[in-house]
């Protein structure tokens, strides 16, 4: 619910252990109950729209050596991933994945 319009969020695909694009918030969060997914409601929402995006993605295995967010570079990096929605990255691991986003 700390979202804001104009804020951009890097969308990871977990199964895919890949990011596929960039999108910027142009509303505040609100909650709605409607099922958009298979396996449940998931009701805290926010309207984007899309920045950068890329079918393919880049992996973000190749990443994690120069991202800021992964102090471990060994193989226990995707710890920071797991369980959560989001996480705030740094000005600087934004510009790198915008970067190599293709």
């Amino acid at each position: 619910m700390q979202v804001e319009p104009g804020d951009r969020l890097v969308m990871y695909v977990i199964g895919e252990k890949r990011i596929k694009g960039i999108y910027e918030a142009v509303s505040k969060p609100y909650e709605d109950e409607t099922e958009i997914f298979h396996g449940g409601v998931y009701p805290y929402r926010v309207k984007l729209r899309q920045v950068k995006e890329s079918e393919k993605g880049i992996d973000i295995r190749e990443l994690v050596p120069e991202l800021e967010l992964f102090k471990r570079k060994d193989a226990k990096w995707a710890g920071v991933l797991r369980g959560r929605a989001m996480i705030e990255i740094t000005e600087k691991d934004y510009k790198t994945i915008e970067k190599k986003l293709r």
